[in-house]
């Protein structure tokens, strides 16, 4: 069974890493990349960085250096879809402060002695992994197993690496390269370090550039019933989860089969005069909203 496509939404990563056995985590979107905004999440565990990726492009590469310390668990990505799913794992599995479910506990210490490609092998042919992913998908009639390579019709795809201080120092975690990548000594508070490390990575895009996306993985401010919250706080805290739960659930329902049977009864009285037109009317809807595309 392949790997099927699912949303980079902060809701639909905390679903995940809940389902996976973890708790009291939670994915935050990050809308500053100024050093006083990423301090304000405490704990951050780790950050996950979205971008267009360019094969072999100067925009796609790091700046850093590869590291060989064999305490990080990193793994080689094997298959594009799964490129969210790893940088999620790349932090929780190096953050010694997040207490794994047994699942993930056991996937880590089986893995542990692995090389990188090997545990990249591992994780694509976890049942486990690739079952909860896959729970998140999006509903369409037609699942691709890939979006469009370099040198192939379509935009670029996007890719996901994970940024996370570990023993001290920030390091880069991005499957599609040999190793981790260490960005130097980083103090507890990451803001400044980040800022500094992303911001040169942004900065190699054209000007126009706006397909970025920065999540924060974090403590859930409900972990512990929320005994340090407010009753305000804890009040938002609730509604929060609550609108979450929604929204995810919402994402996981397959409403293609609805649809269809929808329009099926609102075409099966209609001769076949009438569904000509209603076909030629919408290719020529289609065609005005092209013409008027930038």
């Amino acid at each position: 069974m392949s790997w099927l496509t699912i949303e980079s939404d902060p809701a639909v990563f905390s679903a995940l890493i809940s389902d996976l056995g973890v708790r009291d985590v939670v994915v935050e979107e990050v809308f500053s990349i100024d050093a006083e905004s990423l301090d304000a999440i405490t704990p951050a565990y780790g950050f996950i960085f979205l971008f267009k990726y360019q094969r072999d492009s100067a925009q796609s590469k790091s700046a850093g250096t590869p590291s060989d310390n064999e305490s990080i668990w990193f793994a080689h990505q094997i298959i594009q879809n799964a490129c969210g799913t790893q940088a999620i794992l790349a932090i929780l599995l190096n953050q010694p402060d997040i207490v794994l479910g047994p699942e993930l506990s056991s996937f880590k210490e089986f893995t542990v002695q692995f090389p990188a490609d090997l545990r990249g092998e591992t994780m694509t042919n976890s049942d486990l992994l690739r079952t909860v992913h896959n729970s998140f998908s999006r509903s369409e009639m037609f699942h691709q197993e890939n979006d469009p390579l370099d040198g192939e019709s379509g935009e670029a795809p996007h890719h996901f690496v994970a940024y996370s201080r570990i023993d001290g120092r920030l390091y880069e975690l991005d499957g599609l390269r040999p190793s981790p990548i260490d960005h130097g000594p980083c103090p507890a508070q990451m803001g400044t370090k980040l800022q500094e490390v992303i911001g040169e990575r942004v900065a190699r895009y054209a000007a126009d550039e706006v397909h970025f996306n920065l999540l924060a993985l974090t403590r859930d401010p409900l972990a512990a019933d929320g005994a340090h919250l407010s009753d305000h706080e804890r009040t938002m805290a609730l509604q929060n989860r609550d609108t979450r739960d929604r929204e995810v659930e919402l994402r996981r329902h397959n409403f293609a089969t609805a649809i269809l049977e929808m329009t099926r009864q609102l075409l099966k009285n209609k001769s076949r005069v009438e569904l000509d037109g209603i076909i030629h009317n919408a290719r020529a809807t289609n065609k005005r909203k092209r013409e008027l595309r930038p």
